[in-house]
């Protein structure tokens, strides 16, 4: 994430840097994060509905980073407040 900060810096980009177990906690409720394989098949069905919610294509497929990735975005974006109502993604 360093060389990705120093060139936001670089061109005046404000970076907001968060964790799997941060974004998570708000986007995933206990249960779905018993365990690191759990929680990667609940990310993996809540990138689905983020997708159906926002519209897109449904992938054909999706791999679990691709998935951790759309719900860190979800995170980013929910914790700028640029969403008037997130999507129900069944966690809190």
């Amino acid at each position: 994430a360093v060389p990705w900060e120093r060139e936001a810096e670089r061109r005046g980009i404000a970076v907001l840097r968060t964790s799997a177990e941060e974004w998570r906690l708000r986007l995933l409720l206990p249960r779905q994060q018993h365990s690191g394989a759990q929680a990667k098949h609940s990310a993996d069905s809540a990138a689905r509905r983020v997708i159906r919610w926002s519209g897109a294509p449904s992938p054909t497929s999706l791999r679990h980073d691709a998935a951790e990735a759309i719900l860190a975005g979800l995170w980013g974006v929910m914790r700028m407040g640029w969403l008037a109502e997130p999507p129900r993604l069944g966690g809190k």
